[in-house]
């Protein structure tokens, strides 16, 4: 979503053409494929052609099932090294133009972008950072040792520190590089030592619902994400094991646990089914069916990087929602006042019983996320910010 919503925004005074990477599965989509197509001159699809999709799937695989060993084997973290066995014949004749500015998304890209930045050497690159993956592979290393899982956490801590080195290079060569909030900003210029970093914040459009004031039937709190992503998959455990089961037996009226989105182990599913007032939803087709029958958000994160998009999606929606301090980094929300905060199981459990309990809190959280959502993070703020910066950052042109 990040960088489609800044693409469209270089697409108002840039002619763009795109170069998509599909490295893994992809997830495009017909109407996908025709928003993009209104906004570029161009679109290039860069795929990795045989033998080496058998090989990206393999390494996928050793990546997943035996850590250690691929961390004997690649040095390289596995999202980068898939994307240097993107074939270049694919790119020829993006290649063959000649451009005044080129803007990368996704640092583990870099391969790619190389090869454009070697193509025309007298353009300006941008990079979007987003998320600070240094920083972020560390925080996950630390919850896989909490975990037991010292082959993964191995690896996270080598991958963090392959990062590190390619963000300062990034920031050496770049003309202009681009995190998601003031907070990323302070840190990447103290990691990398650079100066022309700047923040493009990730947005949420408003969906016109009603605010949730009244609690019928079971009171549902909605958790939402990829749980094959280890912060996701830790904090679902977290919640069956700590929290869920302290709200359930203080609560009084019926209260469910939702969770949507893909599993990432059969044990996991175990877990929530076997949990007092959990319950696994699975994928949804869309986030409107997510977020159906929703009276309260739970973001009990305790690693990952970037911005919440989780806490946007809930003040879009209108559903008050008890966050982590770590699930609220990078928004710029108030305890009390936009969200309920608490990094122990017994606050967390507190504070989702406040939320059943009241109809007057409920409504003003929700009423104070949707007016911070508007006021910071619509998607014409990313406009706005671009415009804020020196008239040579950008511009126009090709």
């Amino acid at each position: 979503m990040r960088s489609f919503r800044v693409l469209q925004t270089l697409a108002t005074n840039h002619q763009v053409h795109l170069v998509c990477a599909e490295i893994f599965a992809a997830h495009k989509t017909k109407e996908s494929e025709q928003a993009l197509a209104k906004l570029c001159a161009s679109i290039t699809w860069a795929r990795p052609k045989f033998p080496a999709n058998l090989v990206i799937r393999f390494m996928r695989f050793i990546r997943e099932r035996f850590p250690c060993l691929f961390h004997k084997i690649e040095k390289r973290p596995l999202d980068y090294a898939c994307a240097s066995l993107i074939d270049k014949k694919s790119l020829d004749q993006a290649l063959c133009r000649s451009y005044e500015k080129i803007f990368a998304f996704k640092l583990y890209l870099d391969p790619v972008t190389k090869l454009f930045i070697e193509a025309s050497p007298g353009a300006r690159f941008y990079q979007d950072v987003d998320d600070i993956e240094s920083i972020t592979r560390i925080r996950i290393a630390r919850l896989y040792r909490e975990h037991g899982k010292l082959c993964e956490a191995d690896l996270c801590e080598a991958e963090s520190a392959f990062y590190l080195a390619l963000e300062t290079s990034i920031v050496s060569r770049s003309f202009m590089s681009f995190v998601s909030s003031e907070i990323d900003r302070q840190k990447f210029c103290r990691r990398t030592g650079g100066t022309n970093i700047a923040v493009l914040p990730n947005v949420y459009p408003p969906v016109r619902v009603k605010t949730r004031q009244s609690v019928n039937g079971a009171f549902t709190f909605l958790f939402i994400g990829s749980f094959g992503y280890f912060p996701n998959h830790d904090a679902a455990v977290w919640l069956c094991e700590n929290v869920i089961p302290k709200v359930v037996a203080s609560s009084t009226i019926s209260v469910s646990f939702r969770f949507v989105g893909a599993a990432s182990s059969h044990e996991l599913k175990g877990i929530i089914k076997a949990t007092q007032g959990a319950e696994f939803i699975g994928p949804t087709p869309d986030i409107e069916s997510a977020y159906s029958g929703v009276n309260a958000v739970v973001v009990p994160i305790r690693a990952g990087g970037g911005t919440r998009i989780k806490l946007l999606e809930a003040f879009s929606f209108g559903v008050p929602a008890v966050s982590t301090t770590m699930g609220m980094e990078g928004i710029d929300c108030e305890p009390e006042v936009h969200i309920l905060l608490a990094d122990t199981s017994e606050k967390f459990a507190a504070q989702c019983l406040r939320l059943i309990e009241s109809s007057e809190l409920r409504r003003s959280l929700c009423e104070a996320g949707r007016e911070l959502l508007d006021r910071k993070y619509q998607p014409g703020m990313i406009n706005q910010c671009l415009n804020q910066l020196p008239a040579e950052t950008l511009g126009t042109g090709g």
